[in-house]
C-alpha cells in the first residue's frame, strides 16, 4: 500500500509493538493504495481488505497503466473493510496494460490495514 503524494504528514507506518501488526498513517486525512496485476484470462470477482475497524471505505478501480487514467468505480460504492459478502459492482477482466487499482481512506491514525485478497476466476 502506497499513501497518495498530497497527503500531509504522509509516512505509512507498519505498528509492529503490539500484538496486532498491520500499516497505520500519521493524519487521518491520508488515503493509502494498492495495485493489484490480475493475469489475462481470469476475472476479479471481489476484493476483501482486512482491518481493526469495519467502517473503512474501500474504492476499486480498473488502472490504465500506459497513461495513468482510472476507470469509473467498479467496486459497490457501499463496500467498507471486512466485507468479505460483497462481489465488485463490475467484475473485472484481467488485460494486458490494466491493473487493479485499490483505493482505501483509513479516516483515522487509529485504524490499522492488515492486508487483503483478490478472489479471482479464470475466465
Amino acid at each position: 500500500l502506497m499513501q497518495k503524494d498530497t497527503d500531509p504528514s504522509i509516512n505509512e507506518t507498519v505498528e509492529d509493538d503490539t500484538s496486532n501488526y498491520g500499516i497505520f498513517v500519521g493524519n487521518a486525512a491520508c488515503e493509502l493504495y494498492a495495485y493489484i496485476d490480475i493475469p489475462t484470462g481470469y476475472t476479479a470477482k471481489k476484493v476483501v481488505i482486512y482491518s481493526s475497524h469495519d467502517d473503512i471505505p474501500v474504492e476499486v478501480y480498473s488502472l490504465n497503466l500506459t497513461d495513468g487514467t482510472i476507470s469509473g468505480e467498479i467496486s459497490d460504492s457501499t463496500l467498507e473493510t471486512n466485507d468479505t459478502d460483497k462481489d465488485l459492482a463490475t467484475p473485472y477482466q484481467g488485460a494486458n496494460r490494466t491493473a487493479l487499482f485499490i483505493k482505501v481512506a483509513l479516516q483515522s491514525v487509529s485504524k490499522l490495514i492488515y492486508g487483503g485478497f483478490v478472489t479471482i476466476e479464470q475466465s
